[in-house]
């Protein structure tokens, strides 16, 4: 920069300082091309990889978390799945559906034009069409409340209305699931047949 710099300056000086701008000009293209050189290098794949990639039909070769396969394994791909967290790529990766449309669960919580919240249809959602799998963050980096909490901590900052609609979600969950797989930070239950 201070090169470049020096260069902007001295093309307004005097035909004299020319054979200066040249050797600073000289300079700039020096480092560019050896850095770029340096870059082309270490970022080029290699022939063998190129071809590697080429050949392969399939681009995309994703594979799954630990938790995203024990999703794949533990449901089939008609079972619905509830992801109790921020993360709604979940159901996409697992090719598993929502049994809601509330994929943003933080929307639960707000007041729909029928109801002071979402918890209304959101449990009749889950009644007809019951998760095999709840997949839940208790300590959710969404700032979803637990469901597993118990009096203020079951939805703490929540008015009461919000409050009843968790009561209700936690006694469908305790009624129709049970705990049956714990990784990271992540549990997940499974729906009693």
């Amino acid at each position: 920069l201070y090169l470049l710099d020096y260069l902007r300056r001295s093309i307004h000086q005097d035909v004299s300082s020319r054979s200066l701008q040249v050797v600073a000009l000289s300079a700039i293209l020096i480092v560019s091309l050896s850095g770029s050189l340096e870059i082309a290098a270490n970022e080029i794949p290699s022939a063998s990889a190129l071809k590697a990639f080429l050949s392969n039909p399939d681009l995309i070769d994703y594979q799954p978390t630990e938790l995203e396969q024990y999703i794949i394994d533990h449901s089939t791909p008609s079972d619905s799945v509830l992801v109790w967290a921020g993360h709604p790529g979940m159901n996409f990766v697992t090719q598993r559906r929502s049994p809601t449309r509330y994929i943003f669960l933080q929307h639960l919580f707000t007041p729909t034009p029928h109801a002071p919240n979402g918890f209304t249809e959101f449990l009749a959602e889950l009644k007809a069409d019951p998760p095999a799998l709840i997949v839940v963050q208790p300590v959710s980096s969404a700032g979803l409340p637990y469901f597993e909490n118990s009096g203020q901590a079951l939805c703490p900052g929540c008015d009461p209305s919000a409050r009843e609609g968790m009561s209700a979600f936690k006694q469908f969950v305790n009624q129709n699931y049970q705990l049956n797989f714990s990784i990271w930070d992540w549990v997940v239950y499974q729906r009693i047949r």
